[in-house]
């Protein structure tokens, strides 16, 4: 997510995209197989040295459950979570995203687990209407 210039309803679309394997309606504009394989952990936690895989630019925190994330310097995060219908956008100027806190817990964790809590919250949610 480095040097893109975009407003977070903009990640937020490019986050539904990926969900639905790179199809917006009836129209495939990202081949749904290079969604699958830019999703799937080709450089797992001991090779990049985060406790996180990684894909092409998308990153599976531990125990993933086919959910995703894309990181930005300062704290943007894309997170994508197609089983629970769950997009979350975040825009930030957290200069110590990658650091650790007084507690121990490195803050991209931190940012994973809520919206963990957030997916697992509004995953049977309905619309009203």
């Amino acid at each position: 997510m480095g040097g893109l210039n975009l407003r977070t309803r903009d990640y937020a679309l490019f986050g539904e995209l990926m969900r639905n394997g790179g199809r917006r309606g009836d129209v495939q504009i990202i081949p749904a197989d290079w969604v699958a394989i830019s999703t799937t952990d080709t450089a797992p936690a001991d090779v990049t040295g985060f406790p996180f895989g990684y894909g092409y630019q998308w990153w599976m925190p531990p125990q993933a459950d086919d959910e995703f994330f894309a990181v930005g310097v300062y704290g943007q995060y894309i997170y994508v979570n197609p089983k629970a219908g769950i997009v979350i956008a975040k825009n930030a100027a957290h200069r110590e995203f990658t650091e650790i806190d007084e507690a121990g817990v490195d803050y991209l964790s931190k940012n994973i687990e809520l919206f963990r809590s957030i997916a697992e919250h509004y995953s049977d949610w309905e619309f009203p209407g």
